[in-house]
């Protein structure tokens, strides 16, 4: 069995007559290394919309993949809405969320504490449980979950003042990353908006000047960009739902090309599933996927609990 193979991406695909096979062609993320290829009896995207469209448009011409832009494909693609998602979280050497004129609620049971909800672009807040925190005694903070409106707003502190944008946003992939660290800039913004939030108008001065000191790291995940374009998607209007849960599992087949090896190429995730935004999701189809076209039997129930949506 082939190991799994980090820092590539799938940039073209074809189906190879002599070997009924797919030969997947894979660049790297990074780096001048040239392309590398790969042979498969299937080929399972299990990607977004946005991962998908990227291969269409590095595919080589007269290629499988290129059938990704066919417009009954692209049709079925687009009926998703890309909804764009930041994170920011910071580690702090003391727990000043417990002590502050505002408190958030720390009574639930669960793990992490919260949230709470402003409508600052932070947006959401939540604290995690001592028991969650490393033995260094930092408080970790995941201080925006934000989504939709304001994640432009926290694109604007990723550079510094002074500096000047050197990768375009198109070829700019770190949500591959583990994160990126806070500009002093976006520290100082988080830190005056969680001071707003926790300490009010009259003690915002003294409330950032605690927090901003307590901050020992930071990290930002930004969505929306490439390869994934979005944090979560949600269906678009006017589509049958149902038709398209069903028929994008098979991308290439929805364009009724005919075209050797189109069946042997699957998409599944979270994007095109009765949950979106969530694991559950992604598992659904891709499990439907398995007991469909494979001959797997199903983990659960699917009469009480439907993989995807039924037809009909």
């Amino acid at each position: 069995m082939n190991p799994v193979i980090l820092n590539k991406r799938v940039t073209s695909f074809d189906f190879d007559n002599s070997t009924q096979q797919i030969n997947v062609t894979c660049e790297p993320t990074y780096g001048s290394e040239g392309a590398s290829s790969y042979v498969a009896d299937y080929l399972f995207l299990c990607i977004p919309r946005r991962a998908v469209e990227l291969i269409g448009q590095t595919a080589y011409d007269g290629t499988l993949a290129k059938q990704l832009n066919n417009s009954q494909v692209k049709l079925y693609l687009e009926s998703v809405i890309e909804q764009p998602s930041y994170k920011i979280g910071i580690s702090c050497d003391e727990p000043w969320f417990e002590n502050c004129t505002y408190p958030p609620r720390l009574d639930t049971p669960s793990g992490a504490w919260g949230p709470t909800v402003t409508d600052l672009p932070l947006r959401q807040i939540y604290y995690f449980t001592p028991e969650e925190q490393a033995k260094g005694k930092n408080y970790a903070i995941l201080a925006s979950y934000d989504d939709m409106r304001y994640t432009s707003f926290w694109r604007q502190f990723e550079l510094n003042t002074t500096q000047m944008r050197t990768t375009p946003l198109s070829e700019d992939f770190q949500p591959l990353s583990k994160g990126t660290p806070l500009t002093e800039g976006m520290k100082r913004m988080v830190a005056l908006q969680l001071a707003h939030v926790h300490y009010g108008t009259s003690e915002t001065n003294s409330g950032f000047n605690q927090i901003y000191n307590s901050i020992t790291e930071g990290y930002y995940m930004d969505w929306s960009l490439n390869p994934f374009g979005a944090g979560y998607h949600a269906w678009d209007a006017h589509y049958e739902i149902c038709d398209v849960m069903q028929r994008i599992r098979k991308p290439l087949m929805v364009a009724n090309s005919g075209l050797p090896g189109a069946n042997q190429v699957f998409l599944s995730g979270s994007a095109y599933s009765n949950d979106q935004a969530w694991v559950e999701g992604a598992f659904c189809t891709a499990e439907s996927v398995l007991t469909e076209y494979f001959g797997f039997s199903p983990l659960v129930n699917t009469t009480t609990y439907p993989l995807i949506c039924a037809c009909g």
